[in-house]
């Protein structure tokens, strides 16, 4: 028992990792861990490898059940068939008879007796040639009528045997699953294979492959397709078109600066605010981290490193020329033209920004 509950609960686990798994990888890969994602589809992979296996196995096991029991009900009805079929046949090929009972038979042995007696005592008497013949003929008659009744009593008792006979057979038929030997193990792969006139075996092995494909992977690639892939809304945001921007005149406008912002959280607000996503546009870095600073020092924030703000920058870059460009965007009005400070700190190393590959927002 400690064994099958072990076992139902290590199944139950491995199915919910492989379930989420996908999730996983993608959340990684949008995270820029390639390593992680890849880690995270070759796990799901074997796993869903596995359970394939196992679903395959379980369904061809359930088919040769079918099979199997369709071939024993099969047997049975063909044996108990044959047997009600060969007592119905004894009991045809008896001769006709009329049925006699016990008690008729008593009487006709009876009556042999006396005729018999009869016959004796003329005998006995002496000078009787024909009443003795009268009285022998008699006997025969009735040792003749005696023998017809024997028979008919022997014939009625075997046609009373074979009759219970024949009685459990056809029950014993009748308790046949009669529905279990007509119906085909596998109707679906039958009627398609009748259909394009292939062979029914591999219809069937296709189809079973199929079907338990179609489970092992949708219980893992559906959640991603519902909840993994999406895109977030920063990333929305910078694909979608800027023709047709319109202008906010921020004149008068009071920022909210909320209570123990994380620089990140900074960082965000400042593209939200001074960058806008426009194709096939490119902006240098040290130019995005110098408006960053003058936007900052309107609003009383402390800016971070140029190298940190490249960390946190959760737009998507690209290095060419030996400097770094944020692609698809442009500064806002405001701060188009300031003059980047001298003295930056470089970007991160190469190694450590994947060229061309974006960042969530």
């Amino acid at each position: 028992m400690v064994h099958r509950w072990t076992y139902a609960l290590a199944g139950v686990a491995l199915d919910l990792l492989k379930a989420g798994l996908p999730i996983f990888g993608a959340l990684a890969w949008h995270e820029s861990k390639p390593a992680r994602a890849f880690a995270c589809w070759v796990v799901f992979t074997v796993l869903t490898g596995l359970s394939l296996w196992c679903a395959y196995g379980t369904t061809a096991t359930q088919l040769a059940e079918k099979f199997a029991n369709q071939a024993v009900a099969s047997t049975a009805q063909t044996s108990r068939q044959a047997t009600l079929d060969r007592l119905v046949g004894q009991r045809k090929a008896m001769p006709a008879f009329v049925e006699t009972s016990e008690a008729a038979v008593v009487a006709a042995r009876e009556e042999v007796d006396a005729v018999k007696k009869q016959a004796e005592d003329e005998r006995q008497r002496g000078g009787c040639a024909k009443e003795c013949k009268n009285r022998e003929k008699d006997e025969r008659i009735a040792r003749t009528a005696l023998a017809a009744t024997q028979t008919n009593r022997a014939a009625t008792i075997r046609a009373a045997d074979l009759a219970a006979k024949i009685a459990v057979a056809e029950e014993a038929l009748d308790r046949v699953d009669i529905k279990a030997v007509t119906m085909v193990a596998d109707p679906q792969s039958a009627s398609m294979a009748s259909a394009i006139g292939a062979d029914q075996n591999l219809i069937a092995a296709l189809s079973h492959a199929v079907f338990a494909i179609s489970i092992e992977l949708g219980s893992g690639v559906g959640f991603w397709l519902v909840f993994g892939h999406g895109a977030s809304s920063r990333r929305r945001l910078e694909t979608e078109p800027t023709a047709g921007l319109v202008h906010i005149d921020r004149s008068g406008a009071v920022d909210l600066q909320a209570i123990d912002e994380k620089p990140q959280d900074i960082i965000e607000r400042f593209f939200f605010e001074a960058v806008r996503p426009r194709l096939n546009t490119r902006v240098q870095s040290v130019a995005v981290w110098s408006a960053y600073k003058v936007w900052c020092a309107q609003r009383g924030y402390s800016p971070v490193s140029h190298a940190m703000f490249g960390r946190l920058a959760r737009w998507r870059k690209d290095r060419a020329g030996g400097n770094v460009w944020y692609v698809d965007a442009e500064l806002v009005e405001a701060y188009v033209g300031l003059t980047p400070v001298s003295g930056t700190k470089a970007l991160p190393a190469p190694g450590t920004i994947a060229k061309g590959t974006p960042t969530a927002h």
